[in-house]
């Protein structure tokens, strides 16, 4: 797994319940200030696997994206 995935997969994982974080948001701690749809793919191919708090990430429009993980 590339280094950005994990880091973005750990950070996704411990935003605190009741706060969101914008894929950019992500993308930037993670270590890829430029890297939203990374985040994108990360959040939808990875969510299940790693249980990750899809409707915590939202996209800068303040909206969950539509596909995000939401199965």
């Amino acid at each position: 797994m590339k280094p950005f995935t994990e880091k973005a997969i750990q950070i996704i994982k411990n935003i605190p319940e009741g706060r969101v974080m914008t894929y950019g948001q992500v993308a930037f701690a993670a270590g890829s200030p430029r890297g939203a749809r990374q985040g994108v793919r990360v959040l939808h191919t990875m969510s299940s696997k790693y249980s990750l708090p899809w409707h915590r990430v939202i996209s800068s429009r303040r909206t969950l994206h539509q596909g995000s993980g939401c199965s």
